[in-house]
């Protein structure tokens, strides 16, 4: 698995579900990331670059709309289901 990968999966199912909760600031260019799986409920930290928080929290973001976009097309879906 990339180094990359690792940053987005979860290291106990591999889900890439993994959702950051919070980040802090760790000196001028660090910075401490918590995050959590959903699917097996693992948690842990990880400390990167400030750089690279930046590009997990634009790639949580990017996440969360896609799954925000999904949920909506399946409720539209769900509408056009005729039950008898």
């Amino acid at each position: 698995m990339s180094a990359s990968r690792q940053l987005i999966s979860c290291p106990e199912c591999s889900s890439v579900l993994v959702q950051f909760d919070a980040w802090r600031a760790v000196g001028e260019n660090g910075a401490v990331i918590e995050r959590h799986c959903p699917e097996c409920w693992h948690s842990d930290e990880l400390s990167v670059n400030i750089a690279v928080a930046d590009v997990l929290n634009e790639h949580a973001a990017e996440l969360t709309t896609s799954l925000e976009e999904l949920a909506d097309c399946l409720e539209s879906a769900s509408e056009l289901w005729i039950s008898r």
